[in-house]
């Protein structure tokens, strides 16, 4: 089953946080998904694993660099899947 997710990733404790947001953007484009990045949200779509692994793998490797604060909103009725 296809989903999309509409995630948001807040560095927490950081004067920059442009590089970890965009590391981040980066880890999840890498996986293969099709990603739409946004000035306050990316959205993910695929496989419900694919995206689920997708999402797990750029925040572990984010949070060895610090805090922070993601959100996920998750739907497999949006039209574009």
């Amino acid at each position: 089953m296809n989903i999309q997710a509409e995630i948001s990733l807040y560095p927490l404790a950081e004067k920059e946080y442009g590089e970890r947001i965009t590391g981040f953007i980066e880890i999840l484009q890498e996986q293969g998904l099709d990603i739409t990045p946004g000035p306050m949200s990316t959205i993910i779509s695929g496989s419900v694993k694919d995206v689920f692994d997708a999402i797990a793998r750029a925040y572990s490797e984010d949070i060895d660099k610090g805090l922070s604060l993601i959100t996920i909103k998750a739907s497999n009725a949006c039209p574009a899947v």
